[in-house]
């Protein structure tokens, strides 16, 4: 994947956490409090609720990583550019 790609990824990552943060709390509440209220011996209800908190705190660390990717692939963008302009003076001046 190209520095582009990853720029535009972590922008489309960042928009959707910025949609969806808000809700990331209530779905964690909501699987809390099904796994508060589950009986004891549901110890099949209970892995699957632990799995689905899994799967959410995965999901906000796939997309806060897609945004700092694509925030380290800016800044090295920005270096490369910034290492072309120094090649450019010195090629003038040799």
């Amino acid at each position: 994947m190209g520095l582009d790609e990853e720029i535009n990824q972590g922008a489309n990552a960042e928009r959707v956490l910025g949609d969806i943060s808000p809700y990331f709390d209530m779905v964690e509440a909501a699987i809390l409090t099904a796994w508060k209220k589950s009986p004891v011996s549901d110890e099949k209800g209970q892995h699957e609720l632990r799995l689905m908190l899994k799967l959410l705190d995965d999901l906000k660390a796939n997309l806060n990583t897609a945004i700092q990717s694509g925030k380290l692939a800016s800044v090295q963008i920005e270096r490369e550019n910034i290492i072309d302009r120094a090649k450019n003076v010195v090629r003038r001046f040799a």
